[in-house]
């Protein structure tokens, strides 16, 4: 198979986990799924395999979904069933793998950030390939060596983008915001010191329904933003 016929595979499968299991704004407990590890990435050797991430409320998975994932084919995976950290399904196909994470968590960004790095370096993508066509070493052991070069991509491609990203979003506001948090230490030495996977917006308490009327009327509750934006009222 090649890339495109994967990414139909997942946006079928996609479809029908979201049918199932139900988004957090339509009072289901997906808060965001993403195609991850080498299918999704065009021009990587992967396997027939299709993996897809899941970060879901509650985390670990109740017995409700998890009795919807059954009757759709998924069986936990050997070695998931307890964990507190990850849990993993695997189809009765054998097409298709879920990954299933607590929202917020480093692991969920950590599979998304990878797949954007082979992404966009070819050469990066083509020596993974022939790695896992060689069978050099195990996926997880790749995983972890690929994360600190992804890390490192992530800061001086990205940049401060989210910041404007998030600036945009805000210029019609008439109340004041600010940056805070890790984002703000940022903007202060001047450079991106880490990977941020959220945007800390901070406004006080007079603005909080001015806010939520402008967040309404720009559609936040059902547009796709890349990152989460977390909304502080200040006393």
């Amino acid at each position: 198979m090649n890339f495109s016929d994967w990414k139909q595979q997942y946006e079928s499968e996609k479809s029908r986990l979201l049918e199932a299991l139900g988004t957090v704004t339509d009072c289901g407990i997906v808060e965001e799924i993403q195609h991850i590890g080498a299918t999704s990435v065009p021009g990587m050797q992967g396997s027939p395999c299709v993996d897809i991430g899941l970060a879901v409320r509650p985390f670990p998975l109740e017995a409700a979904p998890g009795s919807r994932l059954a009757a759709l084919g998924y069986q936990i995976v050997d070695g998931f069933a307890g964990s507190l950290r990850q849990q993993r399904f695997r189809h009765a196909s054998g097409t298709f793998q879920l990954f299933i994470l607590e929202p917020g968590v480093g692991d969920w960004y950590d599979f998304v950030l990878v797949g954007d790095y082979l992404g966009h370096n070819d050469k990066v993508c083509d020596g993974v390939s022939a790695k896992k066509s060689n069978m050099v070493m195990d996926k997880s052991a790749l995983f972890t060596e690929l994360l600190p070069n992804a890390h490192q991509w992530w800061i001086e491609h990205y940049g401060f983008s989210q910041l404007q990203a998030i600036a945009n979003e805000l210029q019609d506001a008439s109340f004041e915001w600010y940056v805070s948090g890790g984002w703000a230490v940022d903007l202060l030495v001047g450079s991106v010191q880490r990977v941020h996977h959220d945007v800390d917006i901070v406004v006080s308490r007079n603005a909080q329904l001015e806010l939520q009327k402008y967040l309404t009327e720009h559609d936040w509750d059902r547009r796709a933003i890349k990152c989460m934006h977390i909304v502080r009222i200040l006393s």
